[in-house]
């Protein structure tokens, strides 16, 4: 009867430490990916100002009487979601691609017989 007791006290104790090493494990995965997100902004920036310059370069060659102020407005209100800090990554991921995937269409429309 003691070996099992004993058997049942060693089995809480590995049960407690596995637990206790898994949750840290959790908790650190969490930091890491949050660093990893904070690394990433910049990035994302980057590709932010690069879809601005070019926008605004379709946007003179397709209107040029538009005025500054209004162009400013346009390509601005187009990539709010990426210059808004309050997005999710997933929406600024995806509104960057999706704009990415439409200057290459239009870039290759230009170039590509029709």
């Amino acid at each position: 009867m003691e070996n099992l007791i004993e058997a049942s006290e060693t089995l809480k104790q590995r049960l407690l430490l596995g637990g206790l090493s898994e949750v840290l494990m959790i908790a650190a995965s969490r930091q890491y990916v949050r660093a990893w997100g904070r690394e990433m902004k910049p990035v994302h920036m980057r590709a932010v100002w690069f879809l601005r310059a070019e926008l605004w370069r379709l946007s003179i060659a397709g209107r040029p009487d538009l005025g500054a102020e209004e162009r400013v407005a346009l390509v601005d209100g187009l990539l709010a979601p990426a210059l808004d800090g309050d997005a999710a990554d997933e929406v600024c991921l995806a509104l960057l691609g999706r704009l990415f995937q439409i200057l290459l269409i239009i870039d290759l429309a230009q170039v590509l017989p029709y």
